[in-house]
């Protein structure tokens, strides 16, 4: 089909700027000024901390999320649950609001128990406030992700397997997790990387202290605010790289959040 070029140029400008706008930004953002200094501000002790931090408490908190989650996702998406709407409305409320609510929220209810709430807290158990304010919007997109993922497999399959005389449990185990393979790990990437890139509710919830709380984007923003610009800038690019491998290999496994 041919299309007027005038109509093309109309089309393909907007998306011309939106590409040189993301581009633009995330250069400026990211690239590291001498390649060498780079490198050994991405081994200090200080952002070697904050990467391990943010590693092993996005990792831990995605696992948990995935545990929660996946049979949630398949309870919604297979069973006749009261009050359907207003629950789908619950679950996707965490992923519109502004994430300092989140923060504000665990803030909160952090003061109903003793200790928990003080200043000292983010010192004794900045780890563990991490991974809870992490999980506060991993398991809502978790959630959400999966069920689109079960919703998308033939009910007539599971419905085969169970007149084959496997019970419901076998089914989900045998028939409708494999089926959804590549949604469940195309997920699991998401899930990981909202992780990765939780700010506002930590930073509420469980402060900005050095070598105990500080995941990269807290780290970004100390060096930044203290006038560290390339250390923010390396640990910027980490975040960019990691990005980037998440979408190829979404990519490699379908491109979508489908079954099979």
């Amino acid at each position: 089909m041919k299309i007027n070029p005038l109509f093309r140029f109309a089309l393909l400008a907007p998306l011309a700027f939106v590409a040189a706008t993301v581009g633009l930004v995330l250069l400026a953002a990211s690239w590291p000024g001498d390649l060498t200094q780079a490198v050994e501000r991405l081994f200090s002790p200080t952002i070697r901390s904050s990467i391990w931090l943010s590693l092993w408490t996005s990792i831990l908190s995605t696992s948990l999320a995935l545990l929660v989650g996946v049979p949630a996702a398949y309870a919604f998406a297979r069973d006749k649950i009261p009050g359907r709407a207003g629950l789908r409305l619950l679950l996707d409320l965490p992923l519109v609001l502004p994430p300092i609510v989140t923060g504000l929220g665990l803030l909160i209810l952090a003061g109903f128990w003793p200790g928990f709430a003080t200043e000292s807290a983010g010192r004794h158990f900045g780890p563990l406030m991490v991974i809870i304010a992490q999980m506060t919007l991993a398991i809502p997109l978790a959630v959400r992700l999966l069920i689109d993922t079960f919703e998308r497999i033939p009910t007539r399959v599971e419905t085969m397997s169970r007149t084959l005389g496997l019970s419901a449990a076998h089914t989900f185990v045998r028939v409708s997790l494999p089926l959804a393979r590549n949604g469940i790990v195309c997920s699991a990437l998401l899930v990981w990387t909202r992780a990765l890139s939780i700010f506002a509710p930590i930073l509420i919830f469980a402060g900005a202290i050095e070598q105990r709380n500080d995941v990269l984007p807290i780290a970004i923003l100390r060096d930044a605010g203290g006038g560290d610009l390339e250390g923010a800038k390396v640990m910027a690019l980490l975040l960019v790289f990691v990005a980037i491998i998440v979408l190829l290999a979404i990519r490699r496994l379908g491109g979508r959040l489908l079954v099979g």
